[in-house]
């Protein structure tokens, strides 16, 4: 038995290169999916295919650079490279065996090669459909054509609308598999010490397919975190508010382009080591410099809103883990994986108007609001945590 990935090193798991490079802290929330393989198999496979490209910067993409960054990824998140057995097809792999990927990146990206391998294999196929919202179509097609068996998500995916307009054709499984905060998220300061005002976070993202736009009437992947952020002055007495608009990061497929914002980035990070103060362009967001533990901890109350598609943002189990009372709109996702409203959390309609009562109310009946928080507290200590994500993945990867 074996478990086949794909392009483990680019976005999902632990910190690329590029982000080590430039001092960054990564992504993280998916590390123990990778953990578990990892410690689980004497070997694990890796499938190389034309679109195993560097991603250390540009330019090295057109030089198919994935061995030299793939050893440095294994470097420096201190792994074994050769545990890892890259291999050029699946032909040799059975049933017993698995293929782990996620969408994003990977099949929301035309890429005939994976599919044509995936269509002949007779492993058995799970993809993680993390931000699935993007490029669909062609994301469906590409995932029709390979024959996956499970898909798996932060929510029932087969009660999401959306998701059933695109992939209406897939008869195979889809499993919830619930977000795990990190250790780094603690409930530190007393509730009574806290500011009596909700702390609004999250990035809004824009999603430029027709056919999202077509289906939601928006671009914005979070419209009610557009909402929050341009209200911002007007409900400070409720809501601070983090929000942060964010621009997607286009690729451009011309070399020169190429070049010129590498060697703007090796400038940026030469000067950084140096201890240079410079203004990155390229990543020059405020957001991600925040320390988002100590501000959870410097609020009672959090709201974080979802994402159109049907999906909570994972910072809402990492603001319940501080200690916040906690606001949600009201859908099936919180429902599904066992938060009551009233009990965990508050649930809200989804407009600024009900958010502020909600909030207004809360803010007068404080040791109301404090039971609700610890009940939160503790629901996700002992639901949302390694071990029973880790049981979730046992029923399907070997």
């Amino acid at each position: 038995m074996g478990v086949v990935l794909y392009n483990p090193h680019r976005i999902w798991f632990f910190k690329p290169v590029r982000v080590f490079l430039e001092g960054k802290r990564g992504m993280g929330k998916y590390d123990y999916i990778f953990n578990h393989i990892y410690n689980s198999n004497k070997d694990i496979y890796v499938l190389k295919d034309k679109n195993f490209k560097s991603n250390i910067f540009k330019v090295l993409r057109f030089l198919n650079s994935y061995k030299l960054e793939f050893k440095l990824w294994c470097l420096f998140n201190r792994l074994d490279y050769d545990k890892f057995i890259f291999v050029d097809d699946l032909k040799s792999f059975t049933k017993d065996d698995s293929f782990f990927s996620f969408y994003h990146g990977v099949f929301n990206v035309r890429n005939l090669e994976l599919i044509n391998n995936l269509k002949q294999a007779k492993l058995n196929k799970i993809i993680h459909m993390s931000h699935y919202a993007y490029n669909i179509n062609n994301g469906s097609d590409a995932l029709k054509e390979s024959s996956i068996d499970l898909f798996l998500y932060e929510s029932n995916l087969n009660k999401i609308e959306f998701f059933q307009n695109y992939f209406s054709w897939f008869n195979g499984k889809c499993d919830i598999l619930p977000f795990v905060p990190s250790e780094r998220f603690q409930d530190i300061k007393p509730f009574k010490n806290r500011l009596n005002i909700c702390l609004a976070s999250g990035t809004i993202a824009e999603v430029t397919d027709i056919e999202f736009s077509s289906f939601f009437r928006t671009k914005y992947l979070q419209p009610f975190r557009k909402v929050i952020y341009e209200k911002g002055p007007s409900i400070k007495n409720y809501i601070y508010s983090i929000i942060d608009p964010i621009s997607n990061e286009a690729y451009s497929p011309n070399l020169f382009e190429v070049i010129k914002y590498d060697i703007k980035s090796i400038l940026i990070i030469f000067k950084k080591k140096l201890g240079i103060k410079v203004r990155d362009y390229s990543h020059d967001r405020s957001y991600y410099k925040l320390n988002i533990v100590d501000l959870f901890n410097d609020h009672k109350f959090s709201v974080i809103p979802e994402e159109i598609i049907g999906t909570p943002g994972i910072s809402f189990v990492e603001s319940m883990s501080c200690g916040n009372l906690y606001f949600g709109v009201l859908n099936h996702f919180y429902e599904d994986i066992g938060l009551i409203s009233g009990i965990h959390y508050v649930s809200y309609d989804g407009s600024l108007e009900d958010l502020i009562i909600k909030i207004k109310y809360y803010q007068a009946n404080l040791e109301e609001a404090e039971e609700i928080a610890k009940s939160g507290l503790n629901f996700v200590k002992e639901n949302f945590t390694v071990d029973k994500s880790i049981e979730v993945l046992k029923k399907y990867i070997k």
